[in-house]
Parts: C-alpha cells; structure tokens; sequence
C-alpha cells in the first residue's frame, strides 16, 4: 500500500471519529436535559406538596399533571437522543467498523467496543435510563388521576392499561430499533 493511500485511510478514520464525538456529545447533552427535566418534574411535584393548601387546584390533578408532563418531555428528549443522534452515531461507527475490517492494521477500537458491549451497544442501557423514570413518573402520574378522579372498577382499569399501554408500545418501539438493525441494513 502506497504511503498517498495509507494517509487517506488514516484522514477518513479520523473524520469518522470526529464525526462519532461530535454526535456522542449531542447525545450526552439530551441525557443532561433528560436528567435536568426529571428533576425538575419532581421539584414541582415537591413543591405542590409543600404547598397544596395555597394552590388553587388539588394537589393530586396537579401532580398528576405534572407527571404526565415529565413523561412526554422525557419519551421526546428520548426519542430525539436514541431516533435521532444516537442512528447519526450508529451510521459513522459502523462506516468505522467497515474500515476496520477492511484495513486490519487501524486500531481495532471499535471492533473492541462491540466486544465488550456484547455485540449490543449502549442502547439497552440508555433504554433503561429512560424508560424507568419515564415508568415511574407515568405510575405516579395515573395514581393521582386515579385518585383525584375517585374512579374505580373497570374504568381504573381502563385509565391505568390505557397509559401503560401507550407507555409500552412506544419504548418497545424505540428499544427495538437499534444499532444492530441498522447495521444490518447497512450491510
């Protein structure tokens, strides 16, 4: 291999790593927010308690509210994070992958990271940063409304099925399109 061509594997390896960074920090940054929007939920919620006797509306609507508000602000930060920059990702470490297989003398780096993921990636985990807040504010959530509504019998039933429902059918959809996919079919 001529030393020309050596330098060109060398350059689109290195503009592939900076293109991972840059996509990495992006969804760093939406798990910040994620972190920073959970807490701000239960600030509020925190507050409501502190302060039901002074607050216009019941506690148990407003925290109700509130939870359902943190759910949808947190499966949106989720699906921007993982649908959206986590695949930008996806799409640069695999084209890394395939210089690696084609030229075995690169840093194997990314065949190693896939090793010890177990073939997997990090979505599983970034999965359950998500989902198990998302889970508990959609149970708090539901156990106020349930509450405040004074509802019982089928129609409880049907408000907490109703909301685990859609909980469900979304982050099955999210956890199930992921980088082994795509790497599937990108091959």
């Amino acid at each position: 291999m001529e030393n020309a061509e050596w330098q060109e594997i060398i350059a689109t390896n290195s503009t592939l790593t900076d293109q991972e960074k840059h996509f990495n920090t992006l969804c760093t940054e939406y798990r910040k927010f994620a972190s920073g929007w959970l807490l701000a939920t239960f600030s509020g919620a925190g507050f409501v308690l502190t302060n039901a006797n002074s607050l216009p509306y019941p506690q148990e609507l407003l925290i109700a509210l509130l939870g359902y508000a943190g759910s949808v602000g947190m499966v949106t930060l989720w699906n921007i994070d993982i649908g959206l920059y986590h695949r930008l990702l996806d799409a640069a470490f695999t084209e890394g992958l395939k210089l690696e297989e084609s030229y075995p003398q690169l840093p194997q780096t990314r065949h190693n990271m896939v090793k010890l993921q177990g073939g997997r990636g990090i979505q599983p985990r970034v999965s359950w940063f998500y989902s198990l807040p998302i889970f508990i504010l959609l149970f708090i959530a539901t156990w106020n409304l349930d509450v405040y509504l004074g509802i019982s019998g089928w129609t409880a039933w049907g408000l907490w099925l109703g909301t685990f429902f859609v909980y469900s059918a979304f982050s099955s959809y999210i956890r199930n399109d992921n980088t082994l996919n795509f790497r599937r079919k990108v091959k």
